[in-house]
């Protein structure tokens, strides 16, 4: 049977809390804020970036085999510049999954052991913490008129087609 796959992304980029004035946290880069006046943009709007992961985004060999699917949500970093930065997986969510088995279970029973299943969405995570990382520089968010450094969250789902 062969999968056509298919991946998905709710191109929802949105900036953690509202309209704060101060900066919540501060990196390397300086002081970062969850939501500013004008938000972050990519380069061309929405469109462009979901042409961008989509041409981008490949289902990981190991997940794919094992036909496990979920959404991964990215938190990044836009700085002043508009480069991306401190990429790091937010959270997790298992859509579909194969049966986990007992690490004593036979070979040849149903379902994949523990260790593997991890692998695999270890492989979802690392393939989304990618594509966010060669994502071109975005127009910076602004407070007050100046660019500054904005926290973001990008959610990506991997899903198979039958």
């Amino acid at each position: 049977m062969k999968c056509v796959l298919a991946v998905f992304f709710a191109v929802m980029l949105f900036p953690l809390q509202a309209f704060a004035q101060q900066p919540q946290t501060v990196s390397a880069e300086g002081e970062v804020f969850e939501l500013v006046e004008k938000n972050p943009e990519y380069p061309g709007g929405r469109e462009k970036l979901m042409a961008f992961l989509s041409s981008n985004l490949r289902y990981p060999q190991t997940a794919l085999q094992m036909k496990l699917s979920g959404r991964i949500i990215v938190q990044f970093v836009v700085n002043k510049d508009g480069d991306i930065m401190e990429g790091k997986v937010l959270s997790k969510k298992v859509l579909s999954a194969p049966q986990i088995k007992e690490d004593t279970a036979a070979a040849d029973a149903p379902g994949v052991y523990q260790r593997d299943y991890d692998l695999a969405w270890n492989s979802l995570e690392e393939e989304a913490l990618r594509v966010v990382g060669i994502m071109p520089k975005w127009i910076p968010g602004e407070q007050r008129g100046k660019p500054v450094n904005v926290k973001c969250c990008l959610p990506i789902t991997f899903r198979l087609n039958p």
